[in-house]
C-alpha cells in the first residue's frame, strides 16, 4: 500500500532547501518516494494524508550502528586474516581492546557522533 503526502513543507537533509511539494511514498526498499507538485490528483491506490502546515524529511534514526567501528578506521590488517567470529575477535578486537585509553575511547564516540550527524541520523 502506498500513501500520499499532501501539500509537504519537504526539507532535503542534504542541502537543507526548503520546498512545498506532495510526496508518493510506496512501501519496499525498492520503491522509495516520489515528488509531485503541490495540488496533484491522487494517484489511485494511495492513501492521502494532509499535511498542511507540517515538515517532512528523511527520518534521523538509525536502528543499528558500530560505534566502536569508529576505532577501527585507519587500522592495519590483522597478520592472520581472520577465518570466523571468534578469530574476528581475537585477531582484531581484543588486540584492540587491550590498547585502549580514555581519550581514544571520547574520540571514537566523538566520530560516530560527526558521522551519524553528517549522514543524517
Amino acid at each position: 500500500m502506498a500513501i500520499y503526502l499532501q501539500n509537504t513543507e519537504y526539507i532535503n537533509w542534504k542541502t537543507l532547501e526548503f520546498s512545498k511539494t506532495d510526496i508518493l511514498v510506496k512501501e519496499g526498499q525498492k520503491e522509495g518516494i516520489q515528488f509531485f507538485p503541490t495540488g496533484s490528483a491522487v494517484p489511485d491506490n494511495c492513501t492521502p494524508i494532509d499535511c498542511t502546515g507540517k515538515y517532512v524529511t528523511k527520518a534521523f534514526a538509525n536502528g543499528h550502528h558500530h560505534a566502536y567501528s569508529a576505532l577501527a578506521m585507519g587500522m592495519p590488517a590483522p597478520r592472520k586474516s581472520p577465518t570466523d567470529f571468534h578469530e574476528i575477535l581475537k585477531h582484531i578486537w581484543w588486540n584492540l581492546d587491550k590498547n585502549l585509553n580514555k581519550e581514544m575511547v571520547e574520540v571514537s564516540a566523538l566520530v560516530t557522533a560527526m558521522e551519524s550527524a553528517k549522514n543524517g541520523v
